[in-house]
């Protein structure tokens, strides 16, 4: 029974260093990364990868829901923060810092895995934190009264998509990436 348990925990153990692996390497190469290199990095056998994941597209999925999961959790922070200014634009910057340079959000929105438009789970889940602090905010008059949540999704999935393709380690490209942000910020304002 003991060593049962030991392989179920090593079991599990392993998953999280394969998904958290995934994650940043997807981020860093999109869906490009192989499951080999992925492996590699995470050092862990391919087949223990594939034990878990039967191909490259569930560990994709995997990785991109765990990100997304990730993303609610930190959430709350904002939705309990008072300063309604703080919370929604500082929300707002979170949401695009997090997607700077991230090859595999890019990636999501190819192939429809991340919907902002028509949203499910945990899109869901983010966008009724952002219909809260839209709320808020303009309840607080800092940003239109009409300003609806689907605008508001689609002007975010815009800037999302333009951060994805920056390189964050690359000056000129922050620059862009301040200057985006900085005018989406200025256009939703009241």
């Amino acid at each position: 029974m003991t060593v049962e348990k030991k392989q179920r925990r090593d079991a599990e153990e392993n998953k999280r260093k394969i998904l958290a692996t995934a994650c940043d390497l997807f981020a860093a190469n999109g869906s490009d990364i192989s499951i080999s290199e992925i492996a590699k990095t995470a050092q862990i056998g391919v087949g223990t990868i594939y034990r878990h994941f039967p191909n490259k597209t569930d560990l994709f999925e995997a990785a991109n829901q765990a990100y997304q999961q990730q993303f609610v959790a930190e959430s709350q922070d904002y939705l309990d923060n008072t300063d309604d200014e703080a919370a929604f634009f500082g929300f707002i910057r979170y949401v695009l810092q997090r997607s700077l340079g991230n090859r595999a959000l890019f990636d999501a929105f190819q192939n429809n895995t991340c919907q902002f438009i028509e949203p499910t789970g945990e899109i869901l889940e983010l966008q009724n934190v952002l219909i809260i602090l839209l709320q808020r905010a303009q309840k607080a008059a800092l940003v239109a009264a009409n300003l609806d949540i689907r605008t508001l999704m689609l002007m975010l999935s815009g800037v999302i998509m333009m951060s994805t393709q920056l390189d964050k380690h690359v000056a000129a490209d922050l620059a862009t990436f301040d200057k985006a942000t900085t005018f989406f910020e200025l256009g939703i304002r009241r």
